[in-house]
């Protein structure tokens, strides 16, 4: 599951320590430790985690998400990360709102040029974006469903504002900290759930896999096929909603999706759930009390180093674990 905005081509060494960030409309939560590389990067050891949050009442919305504020919550975590007596981070990955980009499909012609598929990107994006005057960023990949292969070949495309990218940039560099990656966060939720489930050996190969994330102001679905996003859609509480009201939410959610898709069989749908409402102990016997959602559901046993926060975390954890590092 690649999906990443910034390709990790600066090569790493053996053990390097590296934060990774999951920035949020609320604030962020960070992961650090020493990261090996392969072919991908991965946690050798996760030494300390924490978060930062902004003032009650306020949000990151609209171009809020500026190099001032991420250099805010950088510094928050460097300062927490040297009191604990450990060595100041030399890189940095992220996570940002899926909220701020702009994704799609896009069947190619077969044996298409780099540059005929940029072109055909571009016509895409300005199409789609209609009168937006501000640069964009993408990055795509191409979907292992063959169904389309006839017409050409099956493309996932993920774009963000280019100022948005360079904010992230600036605010790397002001901390002397190289951005190795910049992702969705629920991409790497679902991704950071999935690398712990395989480290429990929780195994599990759905066509559907659903992502549930229910927060106090809002519950949102994300549905994959084969890695890749085919479906989200959210539901939002001025007043906050309670666990009860967020499991009834998500049960909407999925039940809209299952009637507009047929093509399920037993044992084909898998359900992940994380947010904030999960640390509540009611949580998950609320979700088994539902007759749409308890067969559905997928437990993951949360990672030792990161247990305390784990549905917080597991976010900054699944920005970088088994990302690739070309």
């Amino acid at each position: 599951m690649k999906n990443y905005l910034l390709d990790l081509r600066q090569k790493l060494k053996p053990l390097v320590p590296v934060l990774s960030m999951s920035v949020h409309e609320h604030g962020c939560r960070w992961v650090y430790g020493m990261v090996r590389q392969s072919n991908v990067l991965s946690f050798n050891a996760i030494r300390c985690s924490g978060g930062s949050d902004l003032e009650s009442g306020t949000s990151i919305s609209g171009d809020s998400l500026n190099a001032g504020l991420l250099g805010g919550f950088i510094q928050d975590a460097l300062g927490k990360i040297s009191s604990c007596g450990l060595v100041k981070p030399s890189a940095v990955v992220y996570s940002i709102p899926a909220s701020r980009a702009f994704m799609c499909e896009l069947v190619s012609e077969s044996g298409s040029s780099e540059e005929d598929l940029r072109f055909q990107i571009e016509d895409l994006l300005a199409a789609a974006v209609g009168d937006q005057t501000d640069e964009m960023v993408y990055d795509w990949q191409t979907k292992l469903d063959t169904s389309t292969n006839d017409q050409g070949d099956p493309l996932v495309v993920a774009a963000v504002l280019k100022k948005l990218l360079d904010e992230i940039l600036q605010a790397s560099k002001a901390s002397q900290l190289k951005c190795l990656g910049v992702t969705l966060d629920n991409i790497a939720a679902v991704n950071g759930y999935l690398q712990a489930a395989s480290k429990h050996h929780q195994t599990g190969n759905p066509k559907f896999l659903l992502y549930g994330e229910i927060c106090k102001h809002r519950v949102r679905l994300a549905v994959f096929i084969e890695g890749f996003l085919c479906h989200e859609s959210q539901d939002f509480s001025d007043q906050g909603f309670s666990v009860v009201q967020s499991v009834a939410s998500l049960e909407k959610l999925v039940g809209v999706w299952a009637r507009g898709d047929q093509d399920q069989g037993e044992g084909t749908v898998r359900l992940i759930v994380g947010g904030d409402l999960m640390a509540s102990k009611t949580a998950i016997s609320t979700i088994k009390r539902s007759r749409l959602l308890a067969d559905k559901l997928f437990e993951i046993r949360p990672l030792p180093q990161i247990r305390e926060h784990w549905h917080a975390d597991v976010v900054a954890y699944g920005a970088l674990e088994g990302m690739p590092c070309a």
